[in-house]
């Protein structure tokens, strides 16, 4: 999973482990964002990573596949 956000530009491998790509353009207000909408949607949220957990983990990452502008 880790490998899947460090492709998709979230995180990035440093000696330590993985860090966040703060340079990104845009990233913060992405990640910003998903942080609210996960704080005010838990339950529902921890639900649908639960259950069927690889293919609804699979679904939630999708959710925020995020496409860079031409």
């Amino acid at each position: 999973m880790l490998g899947r956000l460090v492709d998709r530009g979230f995180l990035k491998a440093s000696e330590n482990g993985f860090m966040f790509r703060r340079e990104e353009e845009g990233l913060t207000h992405r990640v910003q964002e998903l942080e609210r909408f996960y704080a005010t949607h838990l339950i529902p949220i921890s639900n649908l990573i639960h259950s069927k957990a690889s293919a609804r983990i699979q679904e939630f990452a999708d959710a925020f596949t995020f496409k860079r502008k031409k």
